[in-house]
């Protein structure tokens, strides 16, 4: 169902609401999926655009899984770090932590180019960067050096071929805890209409130069 859009009526918004993403509690792992993911299945959502994963996972201190090839980084609050699985890779995600619980985004995005080199880039940023920012993290996929942030007003870019419209995809984070109910906590406003609470999303459609405002 299409919510409103005052602000820039052109954009057409759909809700995904917190409570309505796949949830499992593995003891180790507590994870939320926005789009289809291992034994996670909604028909209706198997990938938005390039975006073919969204979770959002916390991870019990001293657990993880997997088995890299040796590369290791500690990411720490403020840290955004992108990985190219290009032509394949091995990785592990381990929270190093004896006392706290790890919470992050995991984000699979397909790029537009095939068979391109393994490598990760990470960046971080202070809290200051952060206000009233977006970063545009998919063009880190393919690009080594920092890129500017965009202002929290982002625009469309134009329609690629064959493309009637462009798509994007906002979240809002889960920061107050593991909630499989209804959310709550911080609110945002997209395009004057819609609020979203923590957990919550929107799937976001529109033509070059249309307009997508988060207020708070």
């Amino acid at each position: 169902m299409l919510a409103p859009s005052p602000r820039y009526p052109n954009v057409r918004l759909v809700p995904r609401l917190s409570q309505e993403r796949g949830n499992a509690d593995h003891g180790w792992l507590k994870t939320f999926r926005t789009s289809n993911f291992t034994d996670y299945y909604c028909s209706p959502v198997n990938s938005w655009s390039f975006l073919t994963a969204f979770n959002e996972n916390r991870v019990e201190p001293s657990k993880g899984i997997g088995d890299s090839l040796g590369n290791r980084e500690v990411l720490k609050r403020g840290d955004l770090q992108v990985t190219s699985a290009g032509t394949g890779i091995t990785q592990a995600e381990y929270n190093r932590s004896a006392q706290k619980q790890v919470h992050f985004l995991q984000i699979w995005a397909k790029p537009n180019v095939a068979r391109l080199t393994p490598k990760y880039y990470t960046r971080h940023y202070t809290d200051e960067e952060k206000k009233d920012n977006t970063d545009p993290f998919t063009y880190l996929c393919l690009r080594d050096h920092n890129l500017p942030s965009a202002n929290v007003l982002y625009s469309f870019p134009a329609v690629a071929l064959y493309r009637i419209m462009r798509n994007s995809y906002v979240h809002v984070i889960q920061t107050s805890g593991y909630n499989t109910g209804a959310a709550k906590g911080a609110r945002v406003k997209i395009n004057g209409g819609l609020e979203l609470a923590e957990g919550d999303g929107a799937y976001a459609l529109g033509k070059e130069g249309d307009k997508l405002e988060v207020e708070n």
